[in-house]
């Protein structure tokens, strides 16, 4: 494994992101999903978790999730199926949660899982 460079040094660095594009070790964990997740402590799990669903119930809207890393994309959209599936399986609290202003996740579709 590669050691980090340093990320707030990177053009459109946003500490919200949880991989960040120019960072070498970032980009290969962004290629490589099971190294990324491997990697996660359960305080970045939850992040990114937070962050994939935001990402979709916003329909991609920047000033919900700010600025997404080419390098975090397919963690999240892998993330994000995992939730779809976990949804159909009867976990409902991936749907809504009003406290958190968040707006409800339309019902999975087998659109969704292509």
């Amino acid at each position: 494994m590669a050691a980090h460079d340093y990320h707030g040094a990177h053009e459109n660095y946003d500490e919200r992101q949880i991989l960040h594009d120019g960072c070498g070790e970032c980009e290969y964990r962004g290629k490589h999903i099971e190294s990324a997740l491997a990697h996660m402590d359960r305080d970045t799990f939850a992040r990114a978790w937070e962050r994939a669903y935001n990402l979709k119930a916003s329909d991609g809207d920047h000033d919900v999730v700010g600025p997404v890393a080419d390098a975090e994309v397919d963690l999240l959209n892998v993330l994000w199926v995992v939730q779809l599936h976990l949804q159909r399986l009867g976990w409902k609290w991936l749907t809504y949660s009003p406290a958190a202003g968040r707006k409800p996740v339309p019902p999975i579709t087998d659109a969704d899982l292509r």
